[in-house]
């Protein structure tokens, strides 16, 4: 299995990286919760994901060619063999800019491209399937979700949204005072309701989430001690990061560890 990775640098705030995984093998993952949305296209191959939503709902999105997965808060898994997919890492803001609708409504689910971008889909389905190589796709790609970002009326809004998050949850992690409604310029309502629309969570509960993504990149990468990583990641004490590493990932830091592998956040099942 490889993986390739290009980072949009037109899409700055948007989307941190376009990638395309390669598997000739069969292979079972498990995915941890990113702070991201992931607009994903298979180009070879079945693929499924297994996640208790998902079957509530009696609906598998990796049987079309392609779907957006919202943000997800609880782990999931996928199984595939010979499998080739492409996928846009996104911010939550856009759920709203690029498809109109809150990301609120992607909590923990997916839904096809074909409901939410009818107009265009099947245009870029094909056009990325026409194209020689991963690079020559991720561009393409970059360039048309610029173009349709570019003149939305709320295009500002969901910068400053953006913006914001990154400030205090920068402000989290290195102990300072988190002050979300003197940041935002708005009210404690207004600002839940822009959050819960725009990001699809509540103010405090997208700082969780994001702190923990933070914690795990610096835990995959770095051989400190749990209490080091605890305090380097905006934490109280050891106890606290691991209420809340379980309270997403459902396993220990140390169970992490033990099972990592080269991909931050996907672990073998």
């Amino acid at each position: 299995m490889n993986f390739n990775f290009y980072i949009p640098q037109k899409l700055k705030g948007i989307s941190p990286i376009i990638w395309e995984m390669n598997a000739d093998s069969p292979t079972n993952w498990q995915m941890l919760p990113e702070s991201l949305l992931s607009l994903t296209f298979k180009l070879k191959g079945p693929w499924k994901i297994h996640s208790e939503i998902f079957t509530e709902k009696s609906y598998n999105p990796t049987e079309k060619l392609s779907f957006i997965c919202g943000l997800q808060t609880k782990p999931f898994k996928i199984s595939f063999s010979n499998l080739q997919i492409m996928g846009v890492g996104l911010s939550p803001i856009a759920a709203k800019l690029l498809f109109g609708i809150p990301c609120s409504e992607l909590l923990n689910y997916a839904v096809s491209t074909e409901e939410i971008f009818p107009e265009h889909i099947e245009m870029i389905e094909n056009e990325i399937q026409k194209l020689p190589d991963f690079i020559s796709r991720a561009i393409w790609i970059e360039d048309f979700v610029l173009k349709h970002l570019q003149d939305h009326p709320d295009y500002g809004l969901a910068i400053k949204v953006s913006n914001v998050l990154d400030q205090i949850t920068h402000n989290k992690i290195h102990g300072k005072p988190v002050d979300i409604y003197s940041l935002s310029g708005y009210s404690r309502m207004h600002t839940y309701r822009i959050f819960k629309d725009w990001v699809g969570l509540s103010p405090s509960k997208s700082i969780v989430i994001r702190q923990f993504n933070h914690t795990l990149e610096n835990m995959h990468h770095n051989q400190e001690t749990m209490t080091q990583i605890a305090l380097a990641n905006g934490y109280y004490d050891q106890p606290h990061l691991i209420r809340t590493f379980k309270q997403f990932a459902e396993m220990t830091p140390r169970e992490y560890l033990k099972n990592k592998t080269e991909v931050v956040g996907q672990l073998p099942f």
